[in-house]
């Protein structure tokens, strides 16, 4: 019988609950964009702030990569894309945590 700490059962549990928001989001942003549908090609990328990225947002990136390396000529394309998305995930965040702190927080009596 494998025994488990209850840190390595938080986390598993923290992994799951990721994976299923993000399902979720891609699952509301399909339906929000579905009217597209008849005009448009529509893919969600959906990406944790953690790194966590959704299957259909992988294979899509996989894709994608797999059809710009012949025309770039770059084999490590792939990985190039999904580094690319963890930096603008990462800069979107600075801009979040960067617009809570702009705001003045000192007490009225320091003004």
């Amino acid at each position: 019988m494998a025994r488990y700490k209850v840190t390595d059962y938080n986390y598993h549990l923290a992994e799951i609950i990721t994976i299923i928001t993000a399902k979720m989001a891609a699952e509301r942003k399909d339906a929000k964009y579905a009217t597209l549908r008849g005009t448009h090609l529509f893919q969600p990328v959906v990406v944790e702030s953690l790194g966590t990225v959704e299957e259909a947002t992988s294979s899509f990136l996989a894709e994608l990569g797999h059809r710009i390396t012949p025309l770039s000529g770059d084999s490590p394309e792939i990985s190039f894309l999904f580094q690319r998305v963890s930096v603008v995930v990462q800069r979107f965040n600075s801009v979040l945590l960067q617009e809570n702190f702009a705001a003045d927080s000192r007490p009225e009596d320091d003004l």
